[in-house]
């Protein structure tokens, strides 16, 4: 009898699943913090008007009103004097038809790459410093560093932070390895070219980073990542290709800095700014400003031991940043050369340019400023002594209340044209420009005399300056000094005629034609019709594309009863001035005039929408509806006007005139 099978053990229970791992977004929420602290900082800026280069670049730019078109922007043929930063042209476009004539648009784009920029940073530090705080140290300094003032509030000043957006992400790319890696990084680094051409020197700073992470052990390893460095030459190559195609020339017509100068003594003078300018300004946020044209500082003399001494120190720090780099991978030696690699395209030292330093020029080296600070901090946090934690923490939280503070006040300056000038006129007392600058501010305000007072300080450190001569001869015309007024403009196109070729530099020939212009209006003033034509066809035939020539021409042309002629230079000059809103002011009189009431009023319309603060554009319109009978409408119209001629004394008779006339009852409007 066969015995029964023993029964089957019970099965083992099946293992329980193992949680899936949760992603750390720590980082993530430090890079989204960084974000905010870097846009809030430099937030006062926003509402600012367009400031330094805008007026150049934006509003009155060719590119900027093109339209957004990028291969047009790539490829489409450009005076070399425009530059070369399609991306850049690209942005500015798309902000500007998103929002005309309108800053604070393009002070959001500003101040959001910036917030970008500084996301990115911490995650670059956190492949170099396993820290998090640490890193979050290092890249909040970044973004509330004020050495970026210009950068994030400066709207023509965007490449900058456009070019480092790319920069830290081929960075990270070129980090995370492989194919793809390598791939995004070659893309990346190809648009940090077309927005800043300071972006070059990526494959340096890779190079550097992957020596301090030990990645080049051995000659083969150095030979695998120099090979991977030399694919950075395509996308240079054909970056260099592109702008020689659309520019004529890979380099720049300005004249640079050190012309005429020995190289002995553009480097030793450079030595001497980069110890005294730029090693303050990035270690204390003081003692940098946004420009320092020719003659801001003073060459260095070969005799004198202070310029030999900062070279020699600038030296032994490269070399000594290196040994450390190569030898233990220090992050410090790491951040030493980042930074002086950053420096070495806008240095003078390799390609000369027009400016010797600026703000903007510390927004890439400051990266590895930040490597530095994540470094030291790293360091103090593994002090063993609590009591030396805490009053390193103090300090180190102190000095960064005390950068957030400066890049508060320095974002505040740059939302008011005028305080800005002054401090950095006060900051490089030898640079013509922030005086220049200083004065278009107030003769944008209606303070001509002290407008007066701002040119001719600036053309005492530039003599016969054709731009300064052209805007102060300008500004005494406005203020009424016309015999001034006409000497600054003859003195405007004697230096056009000593120059040779003078109509093929195209700055020169701007401020020669606007000089003749000026001749024009004042004799059309005294009554001499035919002397004023003969000034105003000499500014056509330098700039023939020159709108507000055409304009005053059909001042002269209607004062001559030529009425035919007239109305076709009134509209030649709105169709070559799509931005100004005079030459429309000067067509809507000449309608007014005509009886051609309608027509007149639109036209004032558009100069109104095209400028909403063109004071003027709202008398005429005002008094033009009370005419109409649209006295409802008239008095609105003129109440702006009464608001807009606050702080501008040149209109005061006339708003004194206004408020007369509304009496009490209709311009207590303007109070609301």
């Amino acid at each position: 009898m066969t015995q029964p099978a023993d029964p089957p053990p019970p099965a083992e229970p099946a293992p329980a699943p193992f949680p899936a791992p949760k992603r750390d977004l720590r980082p993530l929420a430090c890079a989204l913090l960084l974000a905010l602290l870097a846009i809030g900082v430099f937030s006062p800026s926003f509402g600012g008007p367009f400031v330094f280069d805008d007026e150049e670049m934006i509003v009155r730019g060719r590119l900027t009103h093109h339209g957004p078109d990028p291969m047009e922007m790539l490829c489409g043929r450009r005076d070399p004097t425009e530059g070369y930063r399609p991306l850049l042209s690209w942005s500015l476009a798309v902000n500007w038809a998103l929002g005309p004539n309108d800053p604070r648009g393009f002070h959001a784009v500003n101040l959001a790459l910036h917030g970008l920029n500084a996301a990115l940073l911490s995650f670059l530090l956190l492949r170099f410093i396993p820290d998090r705080r640490a890193a979050f140290a290092g890249a909040l300094l970044f973004a509330i560093h004020p050495v970026h003032a210009e950068v994030a509030s400066a709207i023509g000043q965007r490449a900058c932070g456009l070019a480092c957006a790319f920069y830290l992400a081929g960075w990270l790319a070129w980090l995370r390895g492989g194919r793809t890696g390598l791939g995004a990084s070659l893309a990346f680094y190809f648009f940090g070219l077309l927005s800043w051409e300071g972006a070059a020197t990526l494959p340096a700073a890779l190079l550097l980073s992957d020596a301090a992470l030990g990645r080049l052990p051995d000659r083969r390893a150095w030979g695998r990542t120099i090979a991977a460095c030399a694919l950075y030459a395509l996308p240079l190559l054909l970056y260099f290709a592109l702008r020689h195609h659309a520019a004529g020339t890979l380099g720049n017509p300005r004249p640079t800095y050190f012309a005429g100068k020995g190289r002995l003594v553009a480097w030793l003078t450079v030595a001497r700014f980069f110890v005294e300018h730029y090693v303050p300004g990035l270690l204390l946020g003081v003692n940098l400003s946004p420009d320092y044209s020719p003659p801001s500082v003073p060459d260095a003399v070969t005799t004198e031991f202070l310029p030999w001494k900062c070279a020699v120190l600038l030296v032994l720090l490269a070399v000594l940043a290196a040994r450390r780099l190569f030898t233990s991978g220090s992050r410090a030696g790491l951040g030493l050369l980042v930074a002086a690699v950053a420096f070495l395209p806008v240095s003078n030292l390799l390609l000369p340019f027009y400016g010797l330093g600026a703000q903007r020029y510390a927004y890439l080296p400051s990266l590895g400023v930040s490597l530095i600070a994540a470094a030291a901090a790293e360091r103090l946090l593994l002090l063993r002594a609590r009591w030396l934690q805490a009053l390193a923490g103090a300090c180190a939280l102190a000095y960064l209340l005390v950068m957030a503070n400066l890049s508060l006040r320095d974002a505040a300056d740059w939302a008011d044209p005028v305080r800005l000038y002054t401090r950095m006129s006060q900051e490089t007392p030898r640079n013509p420009v922030p005086l220049h600058n200083l004065g278009s501010s107030l003769a944008a305000r209606g303070k001509l005399d002290d407008a007066i007072a701002a040119y001719r300080s600036s053309l005492e450190l530039a003599h016969d300056d054709p731009l300064g001569l052209h805007d102060l001869g300008w500004a005494y015309l406005r203020a009424g000094y016309p015999s001034e007024a006409e000497a600054a403009f003859r003195r405007t196109c004697e230096v056009g005629d000593a120059t040779a070729d003078a109509a093929h530099e195209p700055d020169l020939a701007r401020h020669v034609a606007g000089a003749w212009t000026g001749l024009g209006v004042l004799e059309r003033r005294r009554r001499r019709p035919e002397e004023a034509e003969v000034c105003l066809r000499k500014a056509l035939r330098l700039r023939p594309d020159f709108g507000q020539a055409w304009s005053n021409l059909g001042l002269v042309l209607e004062a001559q009863r030529q009425l035919g002629e007239a109305e076709a230079a009134y509209r030649k000059g709105v169709d070559l001035e799509p931005l100004l809103p005079e030459p429309l002011q000067n067509l809507a009189a000449f309608l007014e005039k005509s009886d051609r009431l309608d027509e007149a009023a639109a036209v004032y319309r558009q100069a109104i929408a095209r400028a909403p603060t063109f004071a003027e554009a709202h008398l005429s319109l005002g008094l033009l509806l009370m005419r109409r009978g649209a006295r409802e409408e008239g008095a609105a119209v003129l109440r702006r006007f009464l608001v807009l001629a606050e702080g501008r004394p040149d209109l005061a008779p006339l708003a004194e005139s206004v408020r007369r006339n509304l009496g009490p009852e209709r311009s207590r409007g303007e109070q609301k």
